[in-house]
C-alpha cells in the first residue's frame, strides 16, 4: 500500500517537472528567437573578414533606422560610404546586396553586442565566401589613442617585387586629426586600390577596403625607412610589397602609356546595344561631336568611379556637343547577362549615354577590337575624339576620389580638354 502511495506521489512530481522543464525549454526558446529576430543595434561596428586562420580583413559596419524604420546597413571605407540592399531574411539572418556588384553579405546576430555570418563574392564564383564577425563599437567612432608610427606623406611602391613581374606604385597617405588613424592610398599606372583606411603604430602598418567586389588588406612592418609588407586579395592572392618615402616621385604619364598605332585617316568599330542591335562608329555619323569612348567593365571599382564623374560631365557638356560611348567588357559570359549587368548599372545611377557590350572582360579581346590602338593594358580606359573625327589623347586607367588632390587635378584637366575641344 505504501508502495502504491509512493508511486503515485513520485508519478506526479515528474509530470510536474516534466511540465516545469518544457516551460523552461520554451522559455529559453522564445528568448533565443526574440533575440535573434532583435535588429542589432545602432551605430557601428568593428567587422572582419577571415582569409585565413590568423589574418582577417578589418572594415567599419554601421548600422542605421531609415526614416520608415527599416534597418539600413553600410560599409564604411575612409571617407567612402556603402550603402547595402536589404533582401529576404533567410529565417534569422539578414541578407544584404552590394547594389554594384554581384554579391551579398549574410548577418546574424550571435549574442547581444556581436554579429557573425558570411560575404558571397557571385562575381567570382558561388562557392566564393569568406566567413564574417563584427563586435559593437558604439554610436560613434573613436580615434585610435594609440602611439603614432608616421606614415604621412608620397612612398615610392613596388609591388610583386620577388617575381619577374614587380610594378610601380605610389602610395599617399594621411593621418587622420593627429591619431594613428590613417586613410590614403596607393595609384597604380592602371587605377588606385580605392578608399584604403586602417592604423600605423608601434612600427606597424594596416590598411584595408570592402566595397563590394575587392577585399583588400595591406600590412606592413616599418624597418628603418622602408615598409616591407604583404598584399592580400580575399583569399585568393597575395604578393609582396615594399615602400620608401619619396615624395618627389611620380608614376608614368596615363596620357602615354595607349596610344594609336600609326596615323589614321579614318577608323570605325561596331558592337552591340542593349537590344541587341549593331552600333556601328565611324567619324560620318558623329561630325561635329566631340566623342568620349570608354572601354571599361560593370565589375570593375575603378570604372564605377570614372562612370560618377563621366555622369557628371554628360550633364554639364551635353547639349554642348559632348558624346560619351561605353563599350562594356564583362565577367558574365552570355550576352544576356551582360546587358543584365550593364542595366543594373544605368538604372542604379540614371546614366543617359550609350552604353554597348565589348564582350567577356579580356583585355586581349579589347585590344584586338580596338586594333588602331597599341593595346589596352587597363579596364578603364578612355578615348578622346575631336570634332574632325581625330584622336587627340588616350587617357589610361583611373585615380579616382581616393586619391585626393591627384583627382581633382585630373577633373581639372580634363574638363580643360573637353571645353577646348568643344570650342575648336
Amino acid at each position: 500500500m505504501r508502495t502504491t502511495i509512493f508511486n503515485i506521489l513520485l508519478s506526479q512530481i515528474a509530470k510536474k517537472m516534466r511540465k516545469i522543464f518544457t516551460g523552461l525549454l520554451l522559455t529559453i526558446a522564445t528568448l533565443n528567437y526574440s533575440s535573434a529576430n532583435t535588429p542589432p543595434a545602432l551605430g557601428y561596428w568593428h567587422s572582419e573578414l577571415s582569409i585565413n586562420d590568423s589574418t582577417s580583413i578589418p572594415f567599419t559596419l554601421i548600422t542605421e533606422k531609415k526614416p520608415n524604420n527599416e534597418l539600413c546597413i553600410k560599409v564604411k571605407n575612409a571617407s567612402e560610404i556603402i550603402c547595402l540592399k536589404a533582401l529576404e531574411p533567410k529565417n534569422d539572418t539578414l541578407v544584404y546586396a552590394f547594389q554594384d556588384f554581384n554579391s551579398k553579405l549574410y548577418i546574424t546576430k550571435d549574442g547581444k553586442d556581436a554579429l557573425k555570418g558570411y560575404w558571397q563574392n557571385l562575381q567570382r564564383s558561388e562557392d566564393y565566401i569568406l566567413p564574417f564577425n563584427a563586435s559593437y563599437i558604439g554610436k560613434t567612432l573613436e580615434s585610435s589613442d594609440a602611439s603614432i608610427t608616421s606614415i604621412e606623406g608620397k612612398w615610392k611602391t613596388v609591388f610583386n617585387y620577388t617575381s619577374t613581374t614587380p610594378y610601380p606604385a605610389l602610395g599617399v597617405f594621411n593621418h587622420m586629426a593627429g591619431s594613428a588613424n590613417v586613410a590614403g592610398t596607393f595609384l597604380t599606372e592602371t587605377g588606385d586600390y580605392r578608399f584604403l583606411d586602417g592604423v600605423s603604430t608601434e612600427g606597424k602598418v594596416q590598411l584595408s577596403c570592402f566595397d563590394g567586389t575587392h577585399a583588400f588588406l595591406f600590412e606592413a612592418d616599418l624597418v628603418a625607412d622602408t615598409l616591407w609588407g604583404t598584399f592580400y586579395s580575399g583569399n585568393h592572392w597575395k604578393t609582396k610589397w615594399y615602400a620608401v618615402k619619396d615624395n618627389s616621385f611620380q608614376l608614368a604619364d596615363p596620357d602615354s602609356l595607349t596610344y594609336v598605332r600609326k596615323s589614321l585617316d579614318t577608323f570605325d568599330f561596331t558592337f552591340k546595344d542593349l537590344e541587341g542591335n549593331d552600333f556601328t562608329y565611324s567619324q560620318s555619323n558623329l561630325e561635329g561631336k566631340v566623342v568620349l569612348i570608354q572601354i571599361m567593365g560593370t565589375w570593375c571599382p575603378n570604372c564605377l568611379d570614372e562612370t560618377k564623374y563621366y555622369k557628371e560631365l554628360q550633364e554639364k557638356y551635353k547639349d554642348q556637343g559632348l558624346e560619351i560611348i561605353a563599350v562594356c567588357y564583362e565577367a558574365s559570359k552570355s550576352f544576356e547577362a551582360q546587358t543584365k549587368s550593364v542595366q543594373r548599372l544605368i538604372n542604379n545611377y540614371e546614366l543617359d549615354y550609350t552604353f554597348l557590350i565589348g564582350g567577356n572582360a579580356s583585355k586581349t579581346l579589347a585590344s584586338e577590337q580596338f586594333y588602331f590602338l597599341n593595346e589596352i593594358i587597363s579596364f578603364p580606359t578612355s578615348i578622346y575624339i575631336n570634332k574632325k573625327g581625330e584622336i587627340v589623347k588616350v587617357h589610361t586607367g583611373f585615380n579616382g576620389p581616393g586619391t585626393g588632390q591627384v583627382y581633382l587635378d585630373y577633373k581639372k584637366e580634363t574638363e580643360a580638354l573637353i571645353e577646348q575641344l568643344l570650342a575648336d
